[in-house]
């Protein structure tokens, strides 16, 4: 027993210092968060039918993180369901990462866990995609469950059903990932090396098949993923050090297992998986617009990014002798400053989400807000939601982009006055060309007021008015 506890111990310990970043803020800075709760409290007024012009339709995935949201707030309200739903995510996403990159290198993954830790906390967390995050995280465990022999098929059903049910593209991604393991298991080098180059042939032919044939967006900076860990730069420009330091670690390492193992290296399924990784994140639109949906699929290339990360760095620790981890202490050294940089920038997210709770209590009770400040760092935009987590059981956020997507279980109906019907609209409003038309009124701005500090006003809209943009540079980068 005491050495089942001893054992225990270091997980226990390094849960509860995970977890941190969940807990000790005012409130959790993820941009697409604050959505995720709003919409959660409209689902329990449409249940409760106090939400007209809103309804709910039947949806098999993207919608994990909805109802663990929605469970809590049942039992504890949204300050519960907000921190218990995403600890949990961050622990699900962390230890499915440690398990796999643990299979992959055979050994316990302690020098992986700092830079596990960041990207627990990286671009994907930051923006939100909560449901993607944990497709990724159960994702992650599946492969762990079969990647060495005898596979626990069990295991991974298990965990891949999860994944569908959080999010489809993740989970399609870790069970192609963990197909092409099995099947190359038993083969050769040579073999896996034409299986390998079969799937970068697929994956080719079907990125321009979906150019094709659907509404989409290729970029070449999608290279960008595969040479620097964009992960890791969740705010602005003063993560650049962490993405360029951390992928010159890797490929260091990488180099010299090279030398040192030369073709001993491409009996590796990782190296093959790395490589079919890296050829679906330049071949597969960034942006999709999907059959049935109002708004295009975005980050394509952001989110499978988050499956290369765990691969690199499983290849990298094998270049280190098991008693001199050098690697662990390096990225030690790289996360400590990482986080900090973290906690710098949340507590000016947390200054703004206070204003915006500030602002929202200048809104008569039950009536309509759109919000006119925004924030565009890097292609996150952290003011983006705020009016929404603000909102909850006092007004409602004119501008909720979801119900009109159609991409979620919360759907608005032709003339709700709760919501912008129309995703065209909405986008106006993101672009700063929203007209307010009489249908919309009585309706009220949050207007950026002054950046330095930050504060916002709030007041009545007019018919005919514009609703223009005024971004301002949050969190601030330093250089």
């Amino acid at each position: 027993m005491w050495r089942r506890i001893a054992v225990a111990v270091p997980y226990l310990a390094a849960s509860a210092l995970l977890v941190l970043p969940v807990l000790l803020p005012r409130h959790v800075p993820a941009m697409d968060l604050p959505s995720h709760l709003y919409n959660t409290w409209l689902v329990l007024l449409v249940r409760q039918g106090r939400a007209p012009g809103l309804e709910l339709a039947p949806q098999w995935s993207n919608l994990l993180f909805d109802w663990w949201l929605e469970g809590l707030w049942r039992l504890g309200g949204p300050v519960l369901a907000e921190r218990v739903a995403v600890a949990a995510a961050v622990l699900i996403f962390f230890w499915g990462g440690f398990a796999w990159v643990s299979a992959i290198s055979r050994r316990a993954a302690w020098s992986s866990a700092p830079l596990l830790a960041m990207l627990a906390y990286g671009w994907c967390y930051h923006q939100g995609f909560f449901n993607y995050y944990l497709s990724c995280g159960f994702g992650f465990w599946a492969l762990a469950a079969v990647w060495n022999p005898p596979p626990r098929a069990w295991a991974a059903v298990t965990a891949l059903v999860l994944a569908v049910i959080a999010h489809p593209v993740g989970a399609a991604a870790a069970a192609g990932l963990a197909a092409f393991v099995v099947l190359i298991r038993d083969m050769d080098w040579r073999k896996r090396a034409l299986a390998a180059a079969t799937c970068c042939l697929a994956l080719v032919v079907s990125g321009r098949i979906i150019q094709g044939s659907l509404p989409a967006q290729w970029e070449m900076l999608q290279g960008f993923h595969v040479v620097f860990a964009t992960q890791l730069r969740p705010f602005g420009e003063k993560y650049n050090g962490f993405i360029l330091g951390v992928a010159a670690l890797w490929f260091f390492c990488l180099w010299v297992r090279a030398v040192r193992e030369k073709s001993l290296l491409l009996r590796e399924p990782a190296v093959w998986l790395a490589v079919i990784l890296a050829t679906a994140i330049l071949a597969i639109p960034g942006a999709v617009q999907l059959p049935g949906t109002a708004r295009p699929l975005h980050f394509v290339d952001f989110r499978l990014a988050l499956f290369l990360s765990p691969v690199l760095q499983a290849l990298a620790i094998a270049a280190q002798p098991r008693r001199m981890p050098f690697l662990g202490a390096l990225m030690t050294v790289m996360a400590v400053p990482y986080f900090l940089f973290l906690a710098s920038d949340y507590r000016y997210l947390n200054q703004a989400q206070d204003e915006f709770l500030r602002a929202a209590h200048q809104i008569p009770e039950g009536g309509r807000a759109v919000a006119a400040a925004t924030g565009r760092p890097a292609g996150m935009n952290p003011l983006s939601h705020m009016l929404e987590k603000a909102c909850i059981g006092r007004c409602f956020a004119y501008g909720n982009y979801v119900p009109s997507s159609n991409a979620f279980r919360l759907r608005s109906r032709p003339g709700s006055t709760l919501v912008l019907d129309d995703s065209a609209e909405v986008d106006r409003l993101a672009a700063g060309r929203f007209v307010v038309r009489s249908r919309d009124v009585p309706l009220y701005g949050v207007f950026l007021q002054s950046a330095q500090p930050f504060r916002l006003e709030v007041r009545s809209l007019h018919v005919g008015e514009r609703v223009p943009l005024r971004s301002v540079p949050i969190p601030p980068d330093w250089f």
